[in-house]
């Protein structure tokens, strides 16, 4: 009788934990609605993208060492700084990391680099997972399309939005086998829309 309450108490706590992920998931799934649904006019501003890159990476890495995963970063030191809008590009940047690391295993790696290509910056976010079927390919940024039970949709679709923005597009390559490749290519003096 005596260890009953302790384990009620142990079971109690597991079960605010489950109640705590839930709202954070909740939470995110709103963020998403809402950023879709309202898309934020950008506000440009002389940044680095090298910065940017390296920063997403010490906010991911400790996520990354919890499931196991190396965590890659290649800054290429002739990439310039250029107007972005900072908070935007890092969302997007994020939705690709974010789908990297779910796309992976223990013992994956997601690398995130950044590179200068003529009048163009690149930043790549590239894991080691299975690659994307060709099913899901076809519908990869249609908004609320999701392979994922808790996913919304929108990731990809508000990632594309945002890079529409900045005068840039998505690529992405399938590794088959060895993983995915997504590229976010912007230029570096972007075209200013009146």
């Amino acid at each position: 009788m005596r260890g009953q309450p302790a384990a009620e108490m142990e079971e109690a706590a597991g079960l605010v934990a489950a109640i705590q992920d839930q709202v954070r998931t909740l939470d995110a799934l709103t963020e998403e609605y809402l950023t879709f649904a309202r898309f934020p006019r950008p506000h440009f501003e002389e940044e680095s993208v090298n910065d940017l890159v390296v920063e997403l990476a010490d906010f991911v890495r400790p996520v990354a060492v919890r499931q196991g995963l190396t965590l890659h970063v290649e800054t290429d030191p002739t990439v310039p700084t250029m107007e972005i809008d900072r908070g935007l590009l890092r969302q997007a940047i994020l939705n690709l990391v974010k789908n990297g690391l779910e796309a992976l295993s223990r013992g994956g790696e997601l690398t995130l680099a950044s590179r200068r290509d003529g009048d163009i910056v690149e930043v790549s976010v590239t894991d080691t997972g299975g690659g994307i079927p060709e099913e899901v390919a076809k519908r990869l940024f249609e908004p609320f399309f999701t392979t994922k039970p808790q996913g919304t949709g929108l990731g990809l679709s508000i990632a594309r939005q945002i890079i529409e923005e900045h005068g840039g597009e998505i690529r992405w390559t399938n590794r088959p086998g060895a993983g995915a490749r997504f590229t976010i290519r912007l230029p570096i003096k972007r075209a200013v829309h009146a």
